[in-house]
C-alpha cells in the first residue's frame, strides 16, 4: 500500500507505528504516552501497546551477528523471580518452644561471650550465630571482650566479619566513641580511619569525656587525621568545664602521639587545670575571719551564700594542697612533653612539689625518722619530662641525684641507669662532688647490669660512655656487648639499637656477633626510624668500615658489614626522603655509600634526591646528581 493512497490520519499513525517499531527494535528509547487534549501528538488506541519498556534483558554476552558463535557457551542466568524476591511470611503462629529456640541468640551470645577466654572462642561464638540478625549492643559486648583477653589477630577473617558489620552499621551507634576507643585499643588503623567520616558528622553531640575516648582511640594507633582533630579541638575547648582530669590528660596525650600540635588547646587545657588548683584552694584554705556574715537572725542572709573574701593563692600554697593527686599533674606534663609544649607553671609546680618530698626523705635519714620515699618511677618521669622539654631545673636535678646517691637501693637499677643518663648531660661532671654520685651510682648499676632489660641496657651504655674514665669505660663497655653476645638481647620490646650500636663503636668494643645480633633487632624496629635514626646507623657502619679495614674484599671477609643492611636502609631513605632536610640526607646517602655500597639502581635513585651538589658524591653520577639537585632544587622554590 502506497502511503500517498492513504488518508492523512492513516498515513500519520502509519509513521507512529513504524517509529515506534524502530525504536522498540533498537531498546534506546522510552516512547512517553501524550496527553489525550493534544489532538496533533495523540497516539491512536490501536497503537497504545506500543509503548516501549525502559529496559530490556539482553542475555547474550556476545553482541548478535559479530565474530563466531561456534564455541559460544550460554551463561545467562534466569533473574531471580518475585517468589525468590520476597520475606517469608508464615500465615501461622509459632509454638512457644520454636519462638523461643528462634530467639535465643539474643542471650545466648552474651553468655558465650562472656564465658570466653581467649580471642578463639569469642570469634567462634560469633560464627555460631553469624546469620542471625545482631542487635548493636552484640558487638559492643564482643569488642569490649577482645579488648580484655588481647592478644587478638585482627586479620583473622572472623574479626573481619565483626568489623565490616560495625563500619556499616556506624551510623547507628549512639556511643560510637566508644567502638571508636575499642578499635584502637586492638590497633585496627584501618577501621578507624573508615570511622572517622561518622564521627566527624556528630562531633558536636558528643560529650567532654565521649571526645577523650575518641583521642584515645586514635592516639593508640598514631592515626593523623587533621580533620576530625581539629573538630574535636574546637568541640573541646566549648565544653572544658565539663571534662574530667583524665579528660584533659587523654586528650593531651592523643594529640602528642598523633602529633598534631594544637597550642591553643593545649593552653586552654592548661589554664582550665590550674583553675582546678585554684578553686581547691579557696574551699580548702577558708577560714572563719574571712567570711563576711550578717546578722543572725537576718532572712536575706540566711537565703543567701556566705561571701568569701580571699586573695589569689600563691604558688607555695597551691604547692600545700593535699587532695589534688600530684600524679594527675605529672600525666598532664607528659602529655605537654609530647607535643613539646613548656607550660612552665604546671612545671615549676611539679618541680616544688617532688622537691619538698625528696628534702623531707633526706632530712628525715639525718633525724633518723622515717619516712616515705617518692615513686622511683614518678621521679623517673618527671626527669624525662624536663630534658625532653629542655627546661633544666638544675636545683630540682641536683635533689634528685643526692636522693638516688643516698638511697641506690630504693631505686631500680633501670631507674637510676634512665635518670642518670638524663642528669649526665645537664650537670657538669668536672664538679667533685657532681663526679662522686655519678660513681655511687654507677657503682650499684654494675652489680645488677646483667638484669637489665635491653632497652635499659641502653641507657646504662649510654651513662657509663658520658660520665666514666677511659679505661673504666673501655672495660664496662667490653662486658655490655658480652653480654649481647651472652644473652642475645631476647626480643622482647623494641629499644633503641641503632643508639646501642654507636655507643659501642666509639671505643671499638663491638665484635662480629654483637653486630649480627644488633643488626636483626633494627630489621625488626626500621619501620619506626627517624631520619636520626638512618643517619646514626649509616654514621656507624662507616665507623666499622674505618676501624676494621680499608678495602671492601677485607671487610666481606671479616663479616662486620652487612650489605643487604645497607640495601634496605638506601631503600627506606629513598622512600622517606621528604623527612630528611638537605644536610642530613646528604650526609646519610654518604655513609651509606661509603658503608656498602648498595647496588647501582639503588644508588642511583638515592643520589638522584640529594640536594646539596657540593661535598662527596660517587664519581660515576656526578654529572647526573648535579642535574637532578639543581632541578629539584627549581621545583622547591617554584
Amino acid at each position: 500500500m502506497c502511503k500517498s493512497v492513504l488518508s492523512p490520519m492513516l498515513a500519520q499513525s502509519f509513521d507512529k507505528w513504524m517509529l515506534a517499531k524502530f525504536l522498540i527494535r533498537r531498546n534506546h528509547y522510552t516512547l512517553q504516552t501524550h496527553s489525550p487534549s493534544c489532538s496533533q501528538n495523540q497516539t491512536p488506541n490501536c497503537f497504545q501497546g506500543l509503548v516501549s519498556r525502559g529496559f530490556a534483558h539482553y542475555r547474550f554476552h556476545k553482541r548478535v551477528g559479530k565474530g563466531n558463535w561456534n564455541r559460544y557457551i550460554e551463561r545467562y542466568t534466569k533473574p531471580r523471580g518475585i517468589e525468590n524476591t520476597q520475606p517469608i511470611i508464615f500465615n501461622y503462629k509459632a509454638s512457644f518452644k520454636t519462638a523461643k529456640n528462634s530467639a535465643a541468640y539474643l542471650w545466648e551470645l552474651p553468655k558465650r561471650i562472656a564465658a570466653s577466654t581467649t580471642a578463639n572462642e569469642i570469634f567462634s561464638a560469633w560464627v555460631l550465630y553469624r546469620h542471625k540478625k545482631k542487635k548493636l549492643y552484640h558487638y559492643i559486648l564482643a569488642l569490649r571482650r577482645l579488648c580484655d583477653v588481647k592478644n587478638v589477630d585482627i586479620s583473622d577473617w572472623r574479626f573481619q566479619l565483626i568489623a565490616k558489620k560495625v563500619i556499616k552499621k556506624s551510623r547507628y551507634f549512639i556511643d560510637l566513641p566508644s567502638v571508636c576507643y575499642y578499635l584502637g585499643k586492638l590497633k585496627a588503623a584501618s577501621l578507624i580511619d573508615k570511622l572517622s567520616v561518622a564521627l566527624s558528622e556528630k562531633i558536636e553531640l558528643y560529650s567532654a569525656n565521649q571526645l577523650a575516648k575518641i583521642a584515645r582511640g586514635f592516639g593508640y594507633v598514631v592515626l593523623h587525621d587533621k580533620h576530625l582533630f581539629s573538630l574535636l579541638a574546637k568541640r573541646f575547648q566549648a565544653i572544658i568545664a565539663t571534662a574530667s582530669n583524665e579528660s584533659l590528660i587523654d586528650v593531651a596525650r592523643a594529640f602528642g602521639k598523633c602529633m598534631v600540635y594544637n597550642y591553643k588547646l593545649l593552653m586552654t587545657i592548661s589554664l582550665s587545670m590550674q583553675n582546678r588548683i585554684h578553686n581547691i584552694s579557696l574551699v580548702e584554705h577558708v577560714e572563719p575571719d574571712q567570711v563576711a556574715t550578717g546578722a543572725k537572725h537576718c532572712m536575706l542572709n540566711l537565703s543567701t551564700t556566705p561571701a568569701v573574701v580571699m586573695d589569689a593563692p600563691t604558688l607555695t600554697q597551691m604547692v600545700k594542697l593535699g587532695t589534688l593527686n600530684p600524679i594527675i599533674i605529672m600525666f598532664l606534663a607528659e602529655g605537654f612533653a609530647l607535643c613539646k609544649y613548656q607550660d612552665l607553671v604546671i612545671l615549676d609546680w611539679i618541680s616544688q612539689k617532688l622537691q619538698g618530698r625528696l628534702l623531707k626523705s633526706l632530712n628525715s635519714k639525718e633525724d633518723n625518722v622515717n619516712y616515705e620515699i617518692p615513686n622511683p618511677h614518678l621521679t623517673t618521669t618527671v626527669v624525662g619530662i624536663f630534658c625532653k622539654l629542655k627546661v633544666n631545673d638544675v636545683v630540682l636535678f641536683e635533689t634528685i641525684l643526692d636522693h638516688v646517691s643516698t638511697y641506690p637501693f630504693d631505686y631500680p637499677p633501670k631507674c637510676i641507669a634512665e635518670i642518670c643518663k638524663q642528669l649526665c648531660v645537664v650537670l657538669p661532671k668536672q664538679i667533685p662532688s657532681i663526679s662522686e654520685k655519678f660513681r655511687i651510682c654507677w657503682n650499684h648499676i654494675c652489680e645488677h647490669l646483667h638484669l637489665l632489660p635491653p632497652h635499659e641496657l641502653v641507657n646504662a651504655a649510654v651513662f657509663a660512655y658520658k660520665t666514666l674514665p677511659v679505661n673504666v669505660k673501655t672495660k664496662v663497655l667490653d662486658d655490655v656487648c658480652g653480654l649481647i653476645c651472652n644473652n642475645g638481647l631476647e626480643f622482647h620490646k623494641a629499644y633503641d639499637a641503632p643508639k646501642l650500636m654507636e655507643t659501642l663503636s666509639m671505643h671499638h668494643n663491638i665484635n662480629d656477633q654483637a653486630f649480627q645480633i644488633l643488626t636483626r633487632d633494627i630489621y625488626k624496629v626500621v619501620r619506626d626510624f627517624e631520619p636520626c635514626d638512618f643517619a646514626r646507623t649509616a654514621r656507624v657502619l662507616v665507623r666499622l668500615i674505618n676501624t676494621t679495614a680499608m678495602y671492601q674484599r677485607k671487610l666481606k671477609r671479616k663479616g662486620i658489614v652487612n650489605i643487604k643492611m645497607v640495601n634496605m636502609l638506601s631503600k627506606y631513605v629513598i622512600e622517606r626522603c621528604e623527612e630528611f632536610d638537605r644536610y642530613s640526607y646528604h650526609c646519610t646517602a654518604r655513609d651509606l655509600t661509603l658503608a656498602g655500597p648498595p647496588q647501582d639502581s639503588i644508588l642511583k635513585h638515592m643520589w638522584a634526591y640529594n640536594r646539596i651538589p657540593r661535598g662527596f658524591q660517587p664519581p660515576n653520577f656526578k654529572n647526573k646528581v648535579q642535574t637532578n639537585s639543581s632541578v629539584t632544587d627549581d621545583q622547591n622554590s617554584h
